[in-house]
Order: structure tokens, then C-alpha cells, then sequence
């Protein structure tokens, strides 16, 4: 039986690795050069695997809702009377096209936004770590007082309207940061398993003000989903493993799309350990599947 606890164990020292992220048409992977554990090994990346997990009827309802939504729109703003009646089969049926694409043009719009919001954040980040004038406007004003700005370089105003509508969930993500007292040391970082061999990009890496390590992750999310808990116990423990460095405590915030408000779930020790034994069995399983 696998031990989960999420204790230190050995590693190398520190040693420089190169971790490389591919996107192939089957799905993520991650290789590692620099390791020995890991050398010619194509590393699952951590959402692939959680991928194995039925995400039940509420999924296919949303799909679903989303597809009517997309029909009622339809019928309320155009006039009926508008389409001759020898072209009532052809408007039928671009009617059940568009709606047909309805929910993935909605997943992908919503996937552009947490995208762009991990990136802004990281670019805030990375701006407050070097002292920058920039990530403190950044925290103050809005984007389009930053945009509207005379003070600001023109470069970084042009910058700045790009990210209008991301305005509330940046202003969620500082509010978070002000009251959760963590240090954020890492931004966007790449871990692995040397032992379970899977691999991710986690959000963030920070300290709390007593030394102990925490693994923070970000989602735009209209809620949260408990294979969320599994993938940052999965980004804690590949930490673990590669740094030999035991992580306290694991975030999830969901950052508010539509007003500056965030929910957030802290993982104690225990959670993490119980949590990564579930995401294991996630990972045996999309393995195993395709081989029965």
C-alpha cells in the first residue's frame, strides 16, 4: 500500500530540471529533463487525469440550458413573420445549429477569461516583486482609471484596456491576497511526481508568515467543484516530492466574474493527504480504461 502522507521525502538537491509542457490532440503532458526518475517519461498532466471523473447530470443540464437559451434568444428577436414559410424547415434547422454550438462557444468564452485572469495575476505578481509603481496603481484603481491615466506609459494604458473585463476578479484576487496573509513567493509554477509520475503548472507557491509552504490555485468558476480539492493536493504533493519540502496548507479561490468577490477553501494536511489518495485512483483509472 502507497503511503499519501504528505511529508518530505528524498530528493534531489535542488537540482536543475527542465520541465516542458506539450499539447498534443489526445490531451497535456509534461517531460522532465535533468532526472533520472523521470528521463523519457511522458508525464499526464493533473487536469488530464482528473478528466476520468464523471462530472454527472449537472454538466449535461448546463449544456443543455445553454442550447435553449440559445433558442429562445432566437425566437424573441426575430420576427416570425420575417421567414416565408417555404423557408421555415431551412430556419429550423440553422436554428438547432447555432444552438447545437451554443455550449461550447460559452465554455470557451469562459475559459478565455480564467486564462486571461491567471495571466494578469501572475503579471501582477511578478510587478509587486520587483517593486514596480505599476502593480501598486494596479491594486488601487480600476482599469479604466489605469487606462485613463496621463501618468501611466501609453504602452502599459493600451495594456490596460485589453483587461477591462477582468477588472472584478482582479479586484477579488487582492482582496483575497490582502486578508490571507500569505506571502506569494512563485507564480505559474511547474511541478511533477518522481514517484507517481503526473505533472502540472500550479498557480502559486507562498509562505505563511511562520515559514510553513502553501499551494494556492485560482478559478473563474461560477462554483466550485470537488475535484478542485484533488488537483491542489496533486500540486502539493508533486511539490513534496520534487523539493522534499512538506507543503501545510492548500488554497482554492474562485474568484468573482461579475462582482469583486471571492470564496476560498483551505486544505489542512490531512485533507491534502486524503485528497491526492482519491487523485491517484483518478490517475489509475483514465490508465486503465483504455486498456480493458
Amino acid at each position: 500500500m502507497h503511503d499519501y502522507h504528505n511529508r518530505a521525502v528524498t530528493a534531489p538537491q535542488r537540482q536543475e530540471v527542465e520541465i516542458l509542457q506539450h499539447n498534443e490532440k489526445g490531451g497535456r503532458y509534461y517531460t522532465v529533463t535533468g532526472d533520472p526518475r523521470v528521463a523519457d517519461m511522458k508525464l499526464p498532466s493533473i487536469t488530464a487525469c482528473l478528466g476520468s471523473i464523471n462530472k454527472g447530470p449537472g454538466l449535461m443540464q448546463w449544456a443543455v440550458n445553454r442550447a435553449l437559451d440559445q433558442v429562445r434568444s432566437t425566437f424573441l428577436n426575430i420576427p416570425l413573420s420575417s421567414v416565408a414559410p417555404d423557408k421555415w424547415p431551412d430556419f429550423v434547422d440553422q436554428t438547432i445549429a447555432s444552438a447545437k454550438k451554443r455550449p461550447d462557444q460559452v465554455r470557451d468564452q469562459a475559459a478565455d477569461i480564467g486564462l486571461r485572469t491567471h495571466q494578469l495575476i501572475e503579471s501582477y505578481l511578478e510587478a509587486k516583486k520587483d517593486g514596480l509603481t505599476i502593480a501598486r496603481k494596479m491594486a488601487v484603481a480600476t482599469f479604466r482609471r489605469l487606462h485613463e491615466d496621463s501618468g501611466i506609459p501609453e504602452i502599459i494604458r493600451n495594456w490596460a484596456v485589453n483587461f477591462l473585463d477582468l477588472e472584478k476578479p482582479f479586484q477579488a484576487f487582492v482582496e483575497w491576497e490582502r486578508q490571507s496573509r500569505i506571502e506569494i513567493t512563485m507564480a505559474e509554477q511547474r511541478v511533477y511526481s518522481p514517484i507517481h509520475f503526473h505533472a502540472g503548472t500550479m498557480d502559486a507557491i507562498g509562505k505563511r508568515p511562520d515559514g510553513k509552504t502553501v499551494v494556492m490555485d485560482w478559478k473563474t468558476s461560477n462554483r466550485l467543484y470537488p475535484e478542485s480539492k484533488l488537483q491542489v493536493a496533486a500540486y502539493s504533493h508533486a511539490y513534496a516530492q520534487m523539493y522534499g519540502e512538506k507543503v501545510s496548507e492548500a488554497w482554492i479561490v474562485r474568484l468573482g466574474k461579475t462582482k469583486p468577490e471571492f470564496e476560498a477553501v483551505k486544505l489542512e494536511e490531512a485533507e491534502i493527504d486524503h485528497c491526492y489518495h482519491l487523485f491517484l485512483s483518478a490517475k489509475h483509472l483514465m490508465e486503465g480504461l483504455p486498456k480493458i
